[in-house]
C-alpha cells in the first residue's frame, strides 16, 4: 500500500516540480520530451505481444492513431476542435489503462516476482507522466481540467492495484496491445499538432 500511496504521489509531483523547478522558457521543451517518452514507454509495453502475435497488432493502430485526426480535421475544417477532443479523449483512455497496469504493477506479488525492481520503475516513469498528462490537458482545456484527469489516473491505478490478476489477465490480451497502440499514436498526433487552448 505505501508504493501505490508513493505512485500517487509522483503523479502530482512531476507537474510541481516542472512548475517550481523550472525556467518558464525551458518548461514547454520539457514537456514536450515527457509526452515523447510516455508514447514510446506504452509501445515498448505492447512490443512482447507484438512478437508473439504479429507486429500489424501494433503497427496498424499506430498509423490509424496518428493520420485518422489528420483526415477528420482535412474533411471537416468546422469540427477541428471536436477532433482534438476526440484525440486526447483516445490518449488518454490508454493512459488510464497504462495506469491500471502501474497499478497492478505495485502489489506484493509483482514486487516480489521482479525483486523490487518494477515499482522502482513505475514510480520514477509516473513523474513523466504526470507531466505528459499535465501538458497534454492544460494546453487544449484548462489547469481544472489537468488536476480532474490526474485524480482520475490515481483512481484507475488504485483500481488496478485492487483488480491486479485480472489487469494481469487482460494485459496479455492481443486487442489491449492494439488499444493501447492506437492510443500512442493519438499521443504521437497530440505532440506533433500545435496546440491551441479553446
Amino acid at each position: 500500500m505505501t508504493l501505490l500511496i508513493i505512485s500517487i504521489f509522483a503523479l502530482f509531483a512531476g507537474p510541481l516540480l516542472l512548475m517550481k523547478l523550472v525556467k518558464p522558457s525551458l518548461i514547454n521543451t520539457l514537456s514536450r520530451i515527457a509526452v515523447s517518452l510516455v508514447l514510446v514507454l506504452i509501445l515498448w509495453h505492447v512490443v512482447p505481444v507484438a512478437n508473439e502475435a504479429g507486429w500489424e497488432i501494433i503497427i496498424l493502430p499506430f498509423i490509424i492513431g496518428i493520420a485518422l485526426p489528420w483526415a477528420v480535421e482535412k474533411s471537416l475544417h468546422k469540427a477541428t476542435h471536436t477532433s482534438h477532443e476526440v484525440t486526447l479523449a483516445i490518449a488518454l483512455f490508454g493512459l488510464l489503462l497504462h495506469a491500471a497496469v502501474d497499478g497492478a504493477g505495485l502489489t506484493e506479488f509483482a514486487v516480489t516476482q521482479t525483486m523490487g525492481l518494477l515499482p522502482i520503475g513505475i514510480i520514477s516513469h509516473r513523474l513523466v507522466m504526470g507531466i505528459a498528462i499535465w501538458t497534454l490537458v492544460s494546453e487544449h482545456f484548462s489547469t481544472g481540467r489537468s488536476v480532474m484527469v490526474l485524480c482520475l489516473m490515481s483512481v484507475a491505478t488504485l483500481s488496478g492495484y485492487v483488480a491486479a490478476t485480472e489487469i494481469f489477465k487482460l494485459h496479455d490480451q492481443v486487442f489491449f496491445a492494439a488499444f493501447e497502440a492506437l492510443a500512442a499514436g493519438a499521443l504521437g498526433h497530440m505532440l506533433l499538432h500545435k496546440p491551441h487552448k479553446h
